[in-house]
């Protein structure tokens, strides 16, 4: 995920005062977030500004500094995300739409647009605004600004439900939101649709 140097200040001066009082940090999961972004940051020698990742398997090349809950796209359920997004997707001909939720830097959408058919639709959605502009450099990067769309969830397509929901849906993201935006995810995805979370076995259909 990109922060620019001002809004790095912002995030991690909030962070900051949540870590000085604990007493004042809500009992959930953006919370939770912030703290973890503070103490990756405070324990890290990267400065504020861009890193450039190789993904692993992949020929992606993304932006970051991808540290604190967003990680270095090399964590064990990052990894196991993509295998399957790209297992999934491979073997489709026809093509279909597919919902990344929690798109964070856009991975799972580029592996996505990689294997599926070219008029598949690829929509990535997530809660933060820094996400969605990371995502959007890194498809311009990699040649996929054409193939998928990126979203803050508050402004994703509303038509794409039911029938007309998603084929492939996948939410790579923390355990607390995703209990939290379960149902939501859920009504995204039309029947007979493949979903993966790493809190599920890896392949659930939604009937």
């Amino acid at each position: 995920m990109l922060f620019s140097k001002q809004r790095f200040s912002e995030v991690m001066g909030t962070a900051a005062d949540l870590a000085a009082d604990p007493e004042v940090a809500q009992d959930n999961w953006e919370s939770k977030v912030l703290l973890s972004l503070h103490r990756s940051w405070r324990d890290s020698a990267l400065e504020p500004g861009t890193l450039w990742v190789a993904v692993p398997e992949t020929s992606l090349v993304l932006q970051g500094p991808f540290v604190g809950v967003f990680g270095l796209n090399d964590h064990a359920s990052t990894v196991l995300s993509m295998r399957w997004v790209r297992s999934v997707c491979s073997g489709l001909r026809q093509p279909v739409r597919m919902l990344d939720y929690g798109s964070g830097t856009g991975l799972l959408s580029f592996i996505g647009a990689q294997c599926l058919p070219a008029s598949s639709v690829l929509h990535g959605v997530d809660i933060c605004p820094e996400a969605v502009r990371s995502a959007q450099d890194n498809a311009a990067m990699n040649g996929f600004a054409h193939r998928v769309q990126f979203f803050v969830n508050k402004d994703e397509p509303s038509e794409y439900r039911g029938e007309e929901g998603y084929h492939v849906v996948v939410a790579n993201i923390l355990a607390e939101p995703l209990i939290k935006f379960e149902p939501v995810i859920a009504e995204r995805a039309r029947a007979g649709a493949v979903s993966y979370t790493h809190l599920t076995l890896p392949t659930k259909r939604i009937v």
